[in-house]
């Protein structure tokens, strides 16, 4: 798994989107954490093509984290700047959600 920061992500899109090519040879991002920053990172590698998996202690922070990609990405199209439908981007299997596994005793 690659871990890439916000400006790395962004030069890797930019790159993408722009030249029709892959700067590296990435096809899976992983980000740790859905706030704000990896909830941002994760737009823009999935904007640009690439299969994102996030991970978070528990779903709900998902959940948020994924709301404001949502909002985000509708903004940008109704901008018209994106290259295919919010809603596309989106879609399974292009952003994986994940939350780690709990032991017996942390069960409720």
């Amino acid at each position: 798994m690659l871990l890439l920061s916000y400006d790395d992500a962004r030069f890797l899109a930019k790159n993408s989107l722009e030249k029709g090519v892959s700067v590296m040879d990435v096809k899976k991002v992983g980000v740790l954490g859905c706030g704000l920053m990896g909830s941002g990172i994760a737009q823009v590698s999935a904007t640009a093509g690439f299969y994102v998996t996030v991970l978070e202690v528990e779903q709900k922070y998902i959940e948020k984290g994924f709301s404001a990609v949502r909002k985000s990405l509708e903004k940008l199209a109704a901008k018209g700047a994106l290259a295919e439908p919010s809603d596309t981007i989106f879609r399974l299997p292009r952003f994986l959600p994940a939350t780690p596994p709990r032991s017996p005793s942390q069960r409720s």
